[in-house]
């Protein structure tokens, strides 16, 4: 059975190769929607992707809160890498101030979504490294199944359980670890002050746990990681090793939380006062200065 499904994905990564072959990056991305967020630059999108068209019809921003946190992150220190883990269309890169001397980096392995973010980084005007591969807890190679209704649901952790009926198209990707990505471009980790944003759906732990070694090194580290579709194991995985931060939806900023069990934090996001889509992770004991957000819950 293992073989039979290994032959149906290289079966499919191959017709899929064939298919993108006979495009450009131009050629697809000349089919492309356009939307232009708040500050006006613009994002390209699939109009045959529910998720890109979802971003239009909001202006660019299908998940304010998140956004939110992630600006705040930004302004919050001199960042000197910046990583996107699992991109998509770009908005968390193009609707926000990206730092100029930062070493920014987005991953997204999707070939159906590349050829768009690639005419959005190429007009943002700040230098992005795009990098065609996933993030995961080894360098090498993993299959993706990707979602053709809402490519926001597609992951190498296998079929999204909002996929369910929908059209999955499986492709063998290259992938990389974070701490691959760092050594290779500074000399110092001590000298690093790293942000990432991970949204792999529920691959977000394989992504961090290549890092978990690293982090004492770092000068400073903060992490803006989806937690909605996270199973209890991998929460507690993160409660164990990190301080965790949550946006408190009435005061408008982030909020550090103390609990220990998967089950207390999900009592906590079944109200109201918590955004429960995001949490920030920050090394166990890390100080850092508070800021009030801009928040789109004032």
């Amino acid at each position: 059975m293992r073989l039979y499904w290994r032959h149906f994905a290289e079966s499919t990564h191959t017709l899929a190769r064939q298919a993108m072959s006979r495009f450009r990056v131009s050629d697809l991305s000349a089919h492309a929607s356009m939307v232009r967020c708040a500050n006006g630059r613009a994002i390209y999108i699939n109009p045959q992707d529910g998720r890109g068209r979802s971003l239009v019809r909001r202006g660019g921003d299908v998940n304010p809160g998140s956004l939110v946190m992630w600006r705040s992150l930004l302004a919050e220190r001199p960042w000197t890498h910046v990583i996107d883990v699992g991109a998509n269309y770009g908005e968390m890169l193009v609707g926000v101030e990206l730092p100029r001397a930062a070493t920014v980096i987005a991953l997204e392995p999707n070939p159906f979504v590349i050829p768009y973010l690639t005419r959005t980084l190429q007009q943002l005007g700040v230098g992005v490294e795009l990098m065609s591969k996933a993030a995961s807890a080894r360098s090498g190679t993993a299959t993706l199944a990707i979602d053709r209704n809402w490519s926001g649901f597609s992951s190498i952790a296998g079929v999204h359980t909002e996929s369910a009926g929908r059209a999955i198209e499986f492709v063998e990707v290259p992938t990389v670890t974070l701490a691959t990505l760092i050594k290779e471009r500074t000399a110092d980790v001590r000298s690093v002050r790293l942000l990432v944003k991970v949204d792999v759906e529920i691959h977000e732990v394989a992504v961090l746990q290549d890092l978990e070694d690293m982090l004492a090194e770092f000068e400073e580290f903060a992490a803006l990681v989806e937690i909605v579709h996270l199973a209890a194991a991998d929460i507690e995985w993160l409660l164990l090793r990190f301080d965790i931060e949550l946006l408190d939806t009435e005061g408008g900023k982030l909020t550090k939380i103390d609990l220990t069990t998967p089950a207390e934090l999900q009592g906590l996001l079944s109200g109201t006062k918590f955004y429960r889509q995001d949490a920030v992770l920050r090394r166990r004991g890390h100080f850092h200065r508070r800021v009030r957000l801009t928040s789109i819950f004032d």
